[in-house]
């Protein structure tokens, strides 16, 4: 006797079976549609990858143009001196140190904040002062460099000169801070 499999056949397993080959047949689409939806997530997923750090590099590498630059015929270790000494002579101006930059222990970038109280007002100011090479004039040795302005009354202020406020904060960084501490060059 010969089994045969259609005579074996009862609906619950016609039904199994017509199951397993829909499930089969979706399966064999689905593949096909998670291959193209795995193949696009992989695409997104690196340029999204690729983006984040172009954007992240760029944010980091990236330099504004100072406000205004003041340019001293002394060395960098200097002005440094120069400058802590005029804060510390001045009660109403506080000098934070924030930040260094650079490779070379000799040619680094130091970052500072300066606090400035006039009477009932205060005031803001991101610097960098560095060694500076330049290559027609060999009397200037350091630079001063105003990188943002800040009135904490009237809110104004900014990184760039166009910033509301900015020539004020301009003229009080100039004749609180820069006119104390003696010869310069502006630029």
């Amino acid at each position: 006797m010969s089994w045969d499999s259609d005579a074996l056949r009862t609906p619950a397993t016609a039904y199994a079976q017509t199951l397993a080959a829909s499930v089969s047949d979706w399966f064999d689409g689905r593949q096909m549609t998670s291959k193209k939806t795995l193949f696009i997530g992989l695409i997104l997923g690196t340029g999204l990858f690729f983006g984040l750090f172009a954007y992240f590099v760029g944010g980091i590498t990236a330099t504004v143009d100072p406000i205004k630059s003041y340019r001293y015929s002394l060395t960098r270790d200097e002005l440094k001196q120069r400058l802590i000494e005029t804060i510390k002579a001045n009660p109403n101006l506080t000098f934070k140190l924030t930040d260094s930059t650079g490779t070379d222990r000799n040619d680094l970038h130091y970052h500072a904040d300066i606090f400035v109280k006039v009477e009932t007002e205060r005031y803001e100011f991101h610097i960098k002062f560095n060694k500076e090479n330049t290559f027609w004039d060999n009397n200037v040795k350091s630079e001063i460099s105003l990188g943002a302005a800040f009135d904490f009354g009237y809110k104004t202020g900014g990184y760039v000169k166009e910033a509301p406020g900015v020539d004020r904060l301009i003229e009080i960084f100039e004749r609180e801070i820069i006119k104390k501490l003696g010869e310069n060059t502006s630029r």
